[in-house]
């Protein structure tokens, strides 16, 4: 089977449709599934993603391609930002830059093994030895705020 050539230049608006749906979808997940660690996985994947599209949409609506390495890393794509988009970040969860790292490190692969929980794939712990999610929606909606600012 063929790759297909990813487009480096989507549509910011549908990316921005896309990262919202899967944000509102995480939240309908957590109300409806009230189950505990490992079977609310799917919760952490679906937000992961959601922060991916939304790191995505930022880059697309300040007119900047996609990095050439098609890629699902938070991590990578936040490196991707302009260091004047990552500081409106810091500024607007109220952390400082080793923290926004602790909550980038623990996204880091969430949404490629954890879709795979079941095969024994677990959580990347960040530098303080912590894992989870805590932060993932803080930034969303930090980046949101942003996105929504741009003209």
């Amino acid at each position: 089977m063929a790759k297909t050539k990813v487009d480096r230049y989507p549509d910011a608006f549908q990316l921005f449709c896309y990262a919202t749906a899967y944000w509102k979808g995480r939240w309908a997940m957590h109300r409806e599934l009230k189950v505990r660690y490992p079977y609310n996985t799917p919760i952490f994947v679906v937000e992961s993603f959601s922060l991916e599209l939304h790191l995505k949409c930022l880059i697309r609506v300040r007119r900047n391609p996609l990095p050439p390495k098609y890629t699902h890393e938070p991590q990578i794509l936040y490196g991707e930002l302009k260091e004047r988009d990552r500081l409106l970040i810091r500024k607007h969860m109220g952390l400082k830059q080793r923290d926004v790292e602790a909550i980038l490190v623990r996204a880091r692969g969430v949404f490629a093994k954890l879709r795979y929980k079941y095969e024994g794939h677990d959580w990347e712990k960040d530098f303080r030895g912590k894992w989870a999610n805590k932060g993932f929606d803080k930034m969303i909606h930090a980046i949101r705020d942003i996105i929504k600012s741009v003209p």
